[in-house]
């Protein structure tokens, strides 16, 4: 099977006629690109000193590539809406499809310097737009979690919608958050991953704070969420949240065991 992976090896002393950059002899790159090579969807990079003392970095997570000619290649507001469908499939991080984003709207429109598409970069400008707007008001929807939202006496809320889920801190009481590197906190916490089993009214979803903000959050790379819901979703009944620690250490919150409670906002 293709895996549309490039690994290369970069040596200072023989390429740049340097001893050593930074300390370091050798540079061995690894990157895996989508199946349509508009960006790289993961990778790594090793780098080693004369000691073969090695240092390693992902990217894809913190450092992004796009291919420099997307623009060109995008020619329609419904090709962009593909792309970034596709890449999302593909395991592109919300960063990822942000920066694809912002390659757009950086660029002027379509004329006689840069080619842009009026249409793609418009449909840019909206997939922005939508993310930053404020949270929709609380529906109710008895058949499926789709379209509800799930809050805590804290304020912080579960968000299912038909397309994409999240956690919200945004009510006030929720205070200023940081993340482990005194960023400040997000105010929306995007599932990477998630589904839903009708059958059991179970919703499954993972958070990854490295992928999403290349940070931890109080020592936590990512989550992996479970949680059920009553036959009228008005309610979780039960649920568990999965901690993976930079040691990779797991810690379980057990929802019931923790006294943690969501109902559905539109009942409040």
């Amino acid at each position: 099977e293709e895996t549309r992976t490039f690994r290369g090896r970069i040596h200072y002393p023989q390429s740049c006629n340097s001893t050593a950059w930074g300390g370091y002899l050798t540079e061995d790159v690894e990157m895996k690109f989508d199946t349509g090579f508009a960006v790289i969807l993961s990778g790594k990079v090793v780098w080693k000193d004369k000691d073969d003392k090695e240092l390693a970095q992902n990217f894809g997570l913190c450092h992004i590539y796009v291919n420099a000619k997307l623009t060109e290649r995008i020619v329609h507001a419904h090709h962009y809406t593909a792309l970034t469908t596709r890449l999302k499939q593909e395991g592109a991080t919300n960063r990822t499809i942000t920066l694809v984003a912002r390659v757009f709207l950086d660029h002027a429109p379509q004329g006689k310097y840069i080619g842009v598409n009026h249409s793609a970069r418009h449909q840019a400008i909206l997939d922005v737009v939508r993310e930053h707007t404020p949270n929709p008001t609380p529906t109710f929807n008895p058949g499926s979690p789709w379209g509800n939202v799930f809050i805590r006496k804290s304020g912080v809320s579960l968000h299912i919608l038909a397309s994409s889920a999240y956690i919200s801190y945004e009510n006030r009481e929720c205070g200023n958050r940081k993340l482990d590197d005194r960023s400040p906190a997000p105010s929306r916490v995007p599932f990477v991953r998630h589904s839903f089993d009708g059958a059991t009214r179970t919703f499954k979803g993972s958070i990854d704070f490295v992928a999403s903000y290349c940070s931890t959050w109080g020592g936590v790379t990512n989550c992996d969420y479970e949680m059920t819901f009553d036959s009228q979703f008005t309610v979780i009944l039960e649920g568990r949240v999965v901690k993976e620690k930079e040691d990779g250490a797991k810690v379980t919150l057990d929802y019931r065991e923790k006294g943690v409670h969501y109902i559905n906002e539109s009942l409040t």
